[in-house]
């Protein structure tokens, strides 16, 4: 085989490889959809997904992995924040990953260290209710978000315990 013919197999072969090397996350942003095809919605939930381990004491672990793609302007506002609402009494969250997807192809961390756990706004109940929040900053149509989440305890009791884990754990 030539050298010229040989280098032309190799160049065929990384061309290959770099399509099949596609995030499978960018994949179902383009898939999904733009602003024409969802003309009444300013953000499309591309998907939503959860799962719960719940032991046998009630406590539960509960993992959450959602995409969004903007569609508006509107859309990207109202994504900007992340917000969990969570109960100290009963619960712990964690905000664990959140990515951009740029419409232009580039892939952006969101620098976790930027989470912040204020009070939850109150009306006329005070709980002690809490948000943790993280600022991704802009986001333009086009664009997508993609977080994962964690809860462990449980959302309708409020009760203590003798150790850490105890207290997620709701009565019987």
């Amino acid at each position: 085989m030539s050298r010229s013919l040989y280098f032309i197999l190799i160049l065929f072969v990384f061309a290959l490889s770099a399509q099949a090397a596609v995030n499978p996350i960018q994949e179902k942003i383009e898939a999904a959809g733009t602003a024409e095809d969802y003309p009444a919605s300013a953000v499309l939930t591309v998907f939503d997904s959860t799962s719960a381990d719940v032991q046998e004491s009630g406590l539960s672990y509960v993992s959450f992995h959602r995409l969004y793609k903007i569609l508006t302007v509107k859309g990207g506002l109202s994504h900007r924040t992340i917000i969990m609402d969570y109960d100290p009494l009963s619960a712990s969250v964690e905000i664990r990953e959140a990515t951009i997807y740029r419409k232009n192809g580039a892939i952006e961390k969101a620098d976790l260290s930027q989470i912040r756990d204020y009070p939850a706004p109150a009306r006329a109940i005070y709980w002690g209710a809490r948000q943790k929040m993280l600022e991704v900053g802009r986001l333009y149509p086009g664009d997508a978000l993609e977080v994962k989440l964690f809860r462990k305890g449980f959302t309708y009791a409020l009760l203590g315990g003798e150790n850490d884990d105890e207290r997620f754990i709701p009565p019987m």
